[in-house]
């Protein structure tokens, strides 16, 4: 099963096109959101006009949208949970697309000039799903064969840690390279 890109919102254009799929958020803890980082304008590669606002600080929620930079264009908006596994910071995103419309997940690196998103690594999820180390299910294509995609549970804290004692590479979780990469923008247009 392949998720759509959202060339609306390139923040989210990880998790949608992302193959890991949890019937919970994951990470169990809300993250920390301040203000000064999270409410923010970012600017891709390609020029396009982002933004992230706290919605519910205590919840976790943020609003991501995006709008292109043309006075008249529609803008388009999406809520993230943001919270902590272990040390990293994980952006849940509730799909329409997945069977059992489960949250698309990736780990967020986000600081005063940049916001940057590593999707979840597809093969590390499902080498742990089919070893039972972690409870879910391998999605299969039509003639039964898996396909590489897959649904967790939940991932927790409790998986993390346990995962990483057990001598597991946590860091080959989510993807070595960056899926997405914003920079803090600092113009207002006067549209805006």
């Amino acid at each position: 099963m392949k998720f759509k890109i959202s060339i609306f919102l390139p923040l989210l254009a990880v998790l949608f096109s992302g193959c890991v799929v949890s019937n919970t958020p994951v990470g169990d803890k809300v993250a920390e959101l301040k203000p000064a980082v999270w409410n923010a304008k970012w600017r891709d590669g390609n020029g396009e006009i982002g933004w992230t606002k706290i919605k519910d600080a205590k919840l976790g929620v943020v609003e991501v949208g995006t709008s292109e930079p043309w006075p008249g264009l529609a803008r388009s908006t999406q809520e993230i949970l943001v919270r902590n596994l272990g040390p990293l910071v994980i952006a849940n995103e509730k799909s329409n697309d997945a069977p059992g419309f489960g949250y698309e997940f990736g780990r967020l690196s986000i600081d005063a000039k940049h916001l940057v998103v590593f999707g979840a690594n597809e093969p590390s999820f499902a080498s742990l799903v089919k070893r039972h180390e972690i409870a879910g299910k391998l999605d299969k294509d039509k003639d039964g064969k898996p396909n590489g995609s897959c649904f967790l549970e939940r991932f927790s804290d409790k998986d993390y840690r346990r995962l990483k004692e057990e001598g597991f590479d946590v860091r080959s979780l989510f993807n070595e390279d960056p899926d997405t990469v914003l920079v803090r923008d600092k113009w207002t247009p006067f549209w805006w």
